[in-house]
């Protein structure tokens, strides 16, 4: 969708310092990090749904 593209990476958010989410992401990937694949890879989100006991 148009709004989701438009959202991650062309809207500045206040959060990330007037990044785009995208812009955020590569900053973090670029700079030296203790836990070297801490982000999550895109296309790799797994879920788990666990039901209420009644």
């Amino acid at each position: 969708a148009l709004w989701r593209y438009d959202y991650n990476h062309v809207r500045p958010h206040s959060s990330l310092g007037g990044m785009a989410p995208s812009q955020a992401r590569r900053a973090l990937e670029q700079s030296v990090s203790s836990a070297p694949g801490a982000l999550a890879q895109p296309g790799t989100h797994q879920y788990q749904v666990q039901g209420l006991s009644s």
